[in-house]
């Protein structure tokens, strides 16, 4: 019993260890870049797999320098694909996050292997402007060397990382949609449903902490 405490009680202090650190990363600018463009690929990517899941084809994806990002798609169910990319990217870093716990050592390599591969399919597939292509060679760039020059155990804690900053830009990024007005996907599912664009974002806000608090055990 006792022993058990400890475990969770240092889980604990190393879940808030690496929030801290993600969210210091957040804020330094040219820093945070990789970090802020991987959640808004994920976010995206969250909208392309719905599209695709639903029925829809997707025609391209864009990024842009300061974080934004669109996903242009045709077909499939519309409410179900504006509502997945606020919910599905803090799942991607959910993912992350866990992986680089459950993965053997020899895994962890696999894991990031595994990103490049989904990196480099939305660049074939999906990318039709030099700035897009640009951001995603640098993210699948920094997943190269994290391969590369880390060893195994610190590749376990960029994954970790990696996936808390997604986690919490989740969050930041719902919140700031309280002051965009007319515009972002809250505000297409309140013309899709007649609910308005505060409750989905509340509801992003629950499903964002409620996975971010799930991650928890898996430090």
């Amino acid at each position: 019993m006792t022993i058990t405490k400890s475990i969770s009680s240092s889980n604990s202090t190393y879940f808030w260890l690496y929030l801290i650190a993600a969210a210091i990363l957040m804020q330094i600018p040219v820093v945070n870049l990789p970090f802020v463009w991987a959640a808004t690929f994920f976010h995206e990517l969250s909208h392309a797999i719905a599209a695709i899941l639903t029925g829809g084809e997707v025609s391209r994806i864009q990024l842009f320098i300061n974080g934004a990002g669109l996903c242009f798609s045709l077909g499939g169910i519309a409410v179900v694909i504006a509502f997945s990319g606020y919910f599905g990217a803090p799942i991607f870093g959910f993912l992350l996050y866990k992986l680089s716990k459950v993965t053997s050592n020899t895994y962890s390599k696999y894991l990031s292997i595994s990103m490049l591969a989904i990196i480099s399919l939305v660049l074939i597939l999906w990318s039709r402007d030099l700035l897009t292509i640009l951001i995603l060679i640098v993210l699948g760039f920094s997943f190269f060397l994290s391969l590369k020059y880390l060893n195994t155990k610190w590749l376990k804690y960029f994954f970790k990382l990696f996936g808390m900053s997604i986690m919490l830009n989740g969050i930041s990024s719902v919140v700031t949609l309280l002051n965009v007005g007319r515009q972002g996907d809250a505000y297409s599912l309140a013309q899709m449903t007649w609910i308005p664009a505060l409750v989905w974002v509340l509801i992003w806000c629950a499903t964002n902490i409620a996975i971010l608090y799930s991650a928890k055990k898996y430090t």
